[in-house]
C-alpha cells in the first residue's frame, strides 16, 4: 500500500471522536445502515486477558510523581481489538483522573449535536453537491453508496458527505463506530465508578469537522473521493498496522499523508492542522499542568495525536517529561 494516500483515514479513525459520530449518524440518515451488531458494555467478551499484549499505549512521568497513562485509539473497530491488556484497565483503575477528547456527558448529547448541525447544514439557493462535483467523482459516489444514499446525502454541504463517506469505507473493512476503542474505555470506567472529563467541549470537535468554508469543504470531499478510489484497502491495512501495534508504520503514513495534503492544498492542508496539530499542543499544556500536579492520569484519545511530526507525545518529552511506550 501506498502509505501516501490514507490522510482521510487516519482522520475518520484515529483523529476525532465527533467525526466518527458524524459519520454514523449521516450514513443512518442516508440509509446505509449499519452491518454490525449494537455494542456491549464492553466488545469483544471478558475485559482483561492475562495474556493480552497493550496496542499503542505510552507512560509519561514527571519529576514531581505524577504520571499519565496514554492510550491511543481507533475511533472504529471490530471485536479483534478486545479484550484489552492488564496493564492498560489497572491503569485506569489506579488513575485519580480519567481524560478523553470529549467527558462522558458529551458523547451522551453527541448524536443531538451532530443531527442539529445537519439540520442547518443544507445547501443554500436549492444547490446539491453535484453542483460542486465532476461527473467522475459523482459516479464514484453513486457506485460505492448507492444511488439512493447519494441522493439523500446530495441536498447537504459536503462535511455530511465526506464523514458518511468515511464510514461506510469502515464498514466495508468490517468496522464500526460501535466497536471503537473509546466506546469499551467509557463503558470500562463506568464500571469502574470513574467519570471521563474532557479534553476539549462538543461543540469545538463539532466546529472543527462542520467549520471550514464552503470551498474548503469541496476540497475536502474531493480529497477523500480520490483517496479512496485510488486506495481502497487504506482503511483495512491501517487497521492491520493498529492490530500490530506496529507504531513506526503509523507515524510514517501519518507524516507522509499530511505532507503529501500541504503540498496538493493549502485549504485543506490547514483543516489537517487544525484537526491535530492545534489540538496536541493544547493537549500537551492540559496534561503537563496535571502532570507538575502530581496527578495519575489515564487519558485516551485517537492515536494519530501520539504518533507522527508534532504529537502530543513529542511535545511533552520536549519539555523534558519522560515518556516510555509500554508494549
Amino acid at each position: 500500500m501506498n502509505w501516501e494516500g490514507s490522510i482521510r483515514v487516519v482522520k475518520a479513525i484515529a483523529g476525532t471522536a465527533l467525526l466518527a459520530v458524524a459519520g454514523f449518524l449521516a450514513g443512518a440518515c442516508a440509509g446505509l445502515g449499519s452491518t454490525q451488531g449494537a455494542a456491549g458494555p464492553l466488545p469483544g467478551g471478558s475485559p482483561v486477558d492475562a495474556d493480552a499484549k497493550a496496542r499503542m499505549f505510552w507512560t509519561v512521568s514527571s519529576s514531581q510523581g505524577g504520571t499519565a497513562y496514554v492510550q491511543g485509539t481507533m475511533h472504529l473497530g471490530s471485536d479483534e481489538l478486545y479484550p484489552f491488556a492488564p496493564a492498560v484497565l489497572e491503569s485506569l483503575k489506579k488513575a485519580d483522573l480519567v481524560l478523553a477528547e470529549l467527558s462522558s456527558a458529551d458523547m451522551d448529547r453527541g448524536n443531538g449535536l451532530v443531527l442539529n448541525r445537519m439540520a442547518e447544514a443544507i445547501l443554500e439557493g436549492g444547490k446539491i453537491l453535484g453542483d460542486y462535483l465532476g461527473e467522475d467523482e459523482i459516479a464514484f459516489l453513486e457506485n460505492y453508496m448507492g444511488k439512493e444514499a447519494y441522493r439523500r446525502l446530495a441536498p447537504f454541504r459536503p462535511w455530511v458527505a465526506y464523514s458518511t463517506l468515511d464510514v461506510y469505507a469502515a464498514g466495508k473493512a468490517g468496522l464500526d463506530p460501535t466497536r471503537g476503542v473509546d466506546i469499551a474505555l467509557y463503558a470500562a470506567a463506568a464500571e469502574y465508578g470513574k467519570s471521563v472529563a474532557g479534553l476539549e467541549s462538543a461543540e469545538s470537535q463539532l466546529d472543527i469537522l462542520t467549520g471550514p468554508p464552503l470551498s474548503t469543504q469541496i476540497l475536502i470531499l474531493k480529497d477523500a473521493i480520490r483517496e479512496y478510489r485510488e486506495y481502497p484497502s487504506a482503511i483495512a491495512d491501517l487497521y492491520k498496522s493498529y492490530l500490530r501495534d506496529d507504531r513506526r508504520r503509523l507515524a510514517r503514513q501519518l507524516d507522509d499523508s499530511l505532507a503529501r495534503t500541504k503540498a496538493w492544498s493549502t485549504p485543506v492542508a490547514d483543516f489537517n492542522d487544525s484537526l491535530l496539530a492545534k489540538r496536541n499542543a493544547l493537549w500537551a499544556g492540559r496534561l503537563s499542568a496535571l502532570l507538575e500536579q502530581g496527578r495519575t492520569v489515564f487519558v485516551f484519545a485517537g492515536v494519530a495525536h501520539f504518533l507522527g511530526a508534532g504529537n502530543v507525545l513529542e511535545l511533552l518529552e520536549k519539555q523534558g517529561y519522560k515518556v516510555r511506550a509500554n508494549p
